[in-house]
């Protein structure tokens, strides 16, 4: 089986952190994004991957990857043009594909789960559904049985707790379906229009449903912050303190796990729970940081007090912030912005 990581979207409701860096390359969890989805690939013994790119992407995307010494191949997006038109670049196909979007949170047992459940039964594409209370952001399912009878964009009133979680196996005939969809309302071509076809055409697509604790839509700062979570918990290595643990780092400061802190990051403060600090990033003697994000090259001056905040590359903290995990706070490099 192949994989195709899709990684050309532009993040929107990520701006102003996604204008300077490109959101599968936003640090969350001691690694960007689009890693999280490279380790959850090898875990499950996927080494064949298509990465989708756009041109706001690519150059980043392929010098990321290539001073990771990830082999990949590429297919370019050419514009933004939605979830479906992406998946068409996967098209033709020899094989089976598992597809990954590069914004959602990985559990690579759910997709052991998936792959092994398509390869029974063998339709023409099944989806790893994931139970919500509020499926009103999503594409909600209806299913019969363990099979897909339609998707809901967006249901205003309720139609089903189970949602598409941007994460299926789609045959080279699935895959097919996606080639000439038509252009939605909001001017794009939706992956939602394909799998009504296929159901529409008598194809069987199948639904394998996950309670999915541990899956996030990375689309907006809270939902950051708690895949920063997600992926800390689980996190191992060397730079990983763990739940209930504390380290005392070379410069004189504390972490305390979950949290993770990488050799080139110099903490002299405190540090944790559930923080992640990238490398080349400073916390000061005085400076404490709790469930946040800090990317490369930022920085925590002394007394300064920060939580549920996400400090973007090359950030200074100078003051306290205080965000809360329903409303986070984005430091960028021009000042505190509600996120």
């Amino acid at each position: 089986m192949k994989a195709g990581v899709l990684a050309g979207g532009m993040g929107k409701r990520l701006r102003p952190l996604t204008d300077v860096v490109p959101k599968p390359l936003v640090f969350v969890g001691g690694a960007v994004m689009i890693d999280h989805c490279m380790s959850a690939l090898r875990a499950v013994g996927i080494s064949d991957v298509v990465v989708v790119v756009s041109p706001y992407t690519e150059s980043a995307v392929r010098q990321h990857l290539a001073e990771e010494g990830i082999e990949v191949r590429f297919a370019r997006q050419d514009a933004p043009l939605g979830t479906g038109d992406a998946v068409s670049k996967l098209y033709p196909s020899n094989d089976d594909v598992l597809i990954i979007s590069s914004d959602v949170t990985v559990e690579p047992r759910s997709l052991s789960a998936l792959i092994e459940y398509h390869k029974r039964f063998r339709p023409v594409a099944t989806i790893l559904g994931i139970r919500v209370r509020d499926p009103r952001r999503y594409g909600a399912l209806l299913i019969e049985g363990e099979r897909l009878k339609g998707i809901v964009e967006k249901p205003l009133v309720p139609v089903s707790n189970v949602i598409n979680s941007g994460i299926y196996v789609i045959s080279e005939e699935g895959l097919k379906a996606t080639k000439d969809l038509p252009t939605s309302p909001r001017g794009e071509k939706e992956i939602t229009d394909a799998f009504n076809l296929m159901v529409n055409q008598g194809k069987e697509v199948r639904v394998i449903t996950d309670e999915g604790s541990w899956w996030h839509d990375v689309g907006d700062f809270v939902s950051l912050i708690r895949a920063n979570e997600f992926y800390l918990e689980r996190g191992t290595g060397a730079s990983y303190v763990g739940f209930g643990e504390k380290r005392v780092t070379e410069d004189g400061g504390m972490i305390i796990g979950p949290s993770y802190a990488p050799a080139g990051a110099k903490i002299r403060g405190s540090v944790g729970p559930y923080t992640s600090v990238d490398g080349g990033s400073v916390v000061e003697r005085g400076a404490s940081v709790g469930y946040s994000i800090l990317m490369k090259g930022s920085r925590v001056f002394s007394g300064c007090r920060l939580s549920y905040s996400v400090l973007a590359p090359g950030a200074v903290a100078s003051r306290d912030a205080f965000g809360s995990e329903d409303a986070p706070l984005l430091i960028s490099a021009g000042g505190n912005t509600a996120a």
